[in-house]
């Protein structure tokens, strides 16, 4: 290739881990939609062949040597334009990790047979012709030079680079979209340089992949953009650059977040659908949320409490059961005191009992701020198979609730913001950006709170931490979400 590219066609494909043919078939599909548009130059993320989130498969010998063929596969359907792909094809055992970090004793010999964990590798793939190339290294491609790169850290390439690319296997979170656009449009400004960045969608172990791949001019401007969360195929014109608008707000994206991953989890699993509790201040937002991911024939709602008018404006199926009888057989059983325990542990094993007669997944309407502070009992309200709404604050709930509530404008009541936010932002402070108690009743800052309040939630927070360990899957859509389980023991006396 001796021109110039200057129209370059960047993918984003819907990939399963080991699903290769329908994989393959996608990112095919793809590229000649881009062929067709006239690109130079095609880019496809780092998991459109193999998958997102591999790692568990990475250790067989299978799936490594499938990859490489799927490989050459693709490089049989390409036509004269060059693909850049990224793909996991090797497996490197902790001993490997461990070579060349300082210090003897800070990797100890392992005492269990080695672990393999997947690495990921770029690859530039022609017409009959599979290279593999380095990451975080410089390659040819015509008399341009490109680096790619397989991160979004703050890395600026070698002097006489064209183009930056960016195939990233992070998953998206709520803060993401604006922190990574100022940090590329930084990068591209700086080194004078343009930068490609290609990014999955999908969902995998509760974590959501966004998309929104994005090109960026040597002026930091952003010239394209995918849309988030849904696959796509576009051109770029680096000849005639149009400036795209802002990207959607925060609520939106968010929005769009929750319904791609009970989406896609839905179908990952192979269910029919969802099932959605209707006796919750969150159902509405739930409930909005699956009808709009799935469609309205496969949510079906259930109450205790005779809500079926929620399931009506919904236009969603309604199981209506009654509990009075079964409950006074078992409080006659154990006694009084268990009443409001009983009850809710009653509600969830009658609702897995008819969501998994029916197919469905059973959703829990909990928010992150009552699981981070234990509003709930174990066995029950957690009692589910996905949490969509897990890592969302109160305010994140309100935020999403006025976004839906303009599509359904029915069956939301009065929306107010939380009259108290200082909860969510203690719960975040402590488990999110493991600040020190000290530091929240520290008046030089920017924000201090009361002590006893403070102390309240940090024990709250410990007392509850047993019944996390029987959480659900949580659909990860802001940050830090991973510490559900972040023991806060050792904090206790700080």
């Amino acid at each position: 290739m001796s021109t110039e590219i200057r129209k370059i066609g960047i993918i984003q494909t819907v990939s399963l881990p080991g699903d290769f043919p329908n994989n393959l078939r996608s990112v095919v599909n793809a590229y000649r939609e881009c062929l067709e548009h006239g690109a130079q130059l095609v880019i496809a993320p780092a998991t459109c062949i193999c998958g997102i989130e591999p790692a568990a498969l990475a250790m067989r010998g299978s799936f490594l040597s499938q990859t490489q063929a799927c490989l050459h596969a693709l490089s049989q359907e390409l036509g004269s334009v060059p693909l850049i792909v990224g793909a996991y094809t090797h497996a490197l055992s902790d001993e490997e990790l461990s070579v060349g970090m300082v210090g003897e004793d800070y990797f100890s010999p392992p005492q269990e047979p080695s672990v393999h964990r997947a690495m990921l590798s770029p690859y530039l793939v022609e017409n009959n012709c599979v290279t593999e190339l380095e990451a975080c290294a410089s390659f040819e491609l015509g008399s341009q030079r490109f680096y790619i790169d397989t991160t979004e850290l703050e890395i600026l390439p070698p002097d006489g680079s064209d183009f930056l690319i960016r195939l990233s296997d992070e998953p998206w979170n709520a803060t993401m979209s604006e922190v990574y656009d100022e940090l590329h449009s930084w990068t591209a400004a700086t080194g004078n340089i343009t930068v490609i960045c290609c990014r999955s969608i999908g969902t995998s172990g509760g974590n959501v992949y966004g998309g929104g791949s994005a090109v960026y001019t040597p002026d930091g401007k952003i010239i394209m953009r995918l849309p988030y969360f849904e696959a796509a195929a576009k051109v770029v014109n680096l000849d005639q650059p149009k400036p795209v608008l802002n990207p959607p707000e925060p609520a939106d994206l968010l929005c769009s977040a929750i319904m791609r991953g009970v989406r896609d989890t839905v179908r990952n699993h192979c269910l029919n659908g969802v099932c959605v509790p209707l006796d919750h201040p969150n159902s509405a937002l739930l409930g909005a949320l699956c009808v709009d991911s799935l469609g309205s024939s496969k949510v079906h709602g259930i109450t205790f409490e005779g809500n079926e008018v929620l399931a009506s404006k919904l236009g969603i199926s309604c199981k209506s059961l009654k509990l009075d009888k079964l409950q006074e057989a078992a409080v006659e059983s154990l006694g009084k005191g268990h009443d409001a325990a009983l009850r809710e542990r009653l509600v969830t094993t009658l609702s897995m009992t008819y969501a998994e007669s029916e197919g469905l997944f059973l959703c829990s309407p909990l928010n992150r701020t009552e699981i981070m502070m234990g509003e709930f009992h174990m066995y029950g309200l957690s009692g589910a198979h996905l949490a969509p709404l897990g890592n969302l604050y109160s305010i994140d709930v309100y935020l999403c609730s006025t976004k839906m509530a303009e599509s359904h404008t029915d069956i939301f009541g009065p929306l107010a913001p939380p009259s108290d936010t200082s909860t969510d932002r203690i719960i975040h402070e402590l488990t999110d950006k493991n600040s020190a108690v000290s530091a929240l009743l520290n008046p030089d800052r920017n924000f201090f709170f009361e002590e006893n309040k403070v102390r309240s939630i940090q024990r709250r927070i410990l007392l509850s931490a047993v019944k996390r360990s029987q959480l659900p899957i949580v659909l990860n859509a802001t940050p830090g979400s991973e510490r559900h389980l972040f023991p806060l023991v050792h904090r206790l006396n700080d």
